[in-house]
């Protein structure tokens, strides 16, 4: 996975982690200990004293979290959708070990993103389609 960076815009400090694509993680800022907020690599980041550009990425990121959080659900969402057609898929094969055992990964598999989009805050429905 790649690298991000995320920013506190409070205190105008950037820190470099592996990319989250938009979920929670457990990263705080180095000085006040607040959240930080994961930029993609198309941001630019302006200086530390530069006071009026930190207050328009502010202004900017405060704007984008709607359309990332709808992003980042439509992702969950895709994620389940294609994780419940293989377990239906499996489901009408024939019984074998092999079988059993790739549905039980399928659904140990969605309940890993149920549990990491969950935690994210993410609301889903969590019933499979099946």
């Amino acid at each position: 996975m790649s690298n991000r960076t995320y920013i506190c815009v409070d205190c105008r400090t950037t820190k470099r982690a592996e990319a989250a694509g938009g979920l929670k993680t457990n990263l705080r800022c180095s000085s006040c200990g607040g959240p930080l907020w994961e930029l993609s690599h198309r941001w630019r980041i302006p200086k530390k004293a530069d006071r009026k550009s930190w207050e328009e990425l502010a202004k900017t990121v405060a704007q984008s979290r709607p359309a990332r959080d709808a992003f980042v659900l439509a992702r969950a969402k895709s994620k389940l959708a294609e994780i419940d057609r293989q377990i239906e898929a499996f489901s009408s094969r024939k019984p074998s070990e092999q079988r059993e055992k790739i549905l039980k990964d399928l659904a140990h598999e969605r309940s890993q993103v149920l549990r990491q989009y969950l935690d994210s805050g993410i609301q889903l429905d969590t019933n499979p389609q099946a």
